[in-house]
């Protein structure tokens, strides 16, 4: 009489490999929500950073009959910030503190760890304004009040 084979016990190799790579599935869709996440977190300290240069231009409209800042750099004594450069969230974000500031292009995304604020007095407009390129998106963010 023959024996039976007994119950083999364990995981075949094929579904082992669907196990990993089902969890290998799940673990890229997590990694890419928090990438997105910390991302929108970046460009969100941004559009801070941006609003409180804007308001520290009013601040100095404000305290000075109304006349605009020369630069950026007269204004970092309004924005608290030492040296002109504000950090947060891995994010380092400097003033533009150039003679002539110019809206930046942004035809790239921004880099994760860097920022750029520009302001640009208005000199003959009716208000001044503020820029910051984004790093989910191209073109200038304008700050607003």
């Amino acid at each position: 009489m023959k024996k039976s084979n007994p119950k083999k016990r364990g995981f075949t190799l094929i579904e082992i490999v669907i196990v990993l790579a089902i969890a290998a599935l799940i673990m890229v869709v997590v990694f890419l929500a928090v990438q997105g996440a910390q991302r929108s977190q970046r460009d969100q300290f941004r559009k801070e950073t941006s609003n409180r240069v804007l308001s520290a231009a009013q601040q100095y409209r404000g305290n000075n009959s109304g006349s605009s800042a020369a630069n950026a750099a007269a204004l970092a004594s309004y924005v608290s910030a030492t040296s002109g450069a504000i950090t947060a969230n891995g994010v380092t974000a400097t003033l533009d503190a150039s003679a002539t500031p110019a809206v930046p292009t942004c035809t790239t995304a921004a880099t994760a760890t860097t920022a750029t604020v520009v302001y640009v007095p208005a000199n003959g407009a009716t208000a001044d304004a503020v820029y910051t390129c984004l790093e989910s998106a191209t073109g200038a963010y304008k700050a607003s009040s």
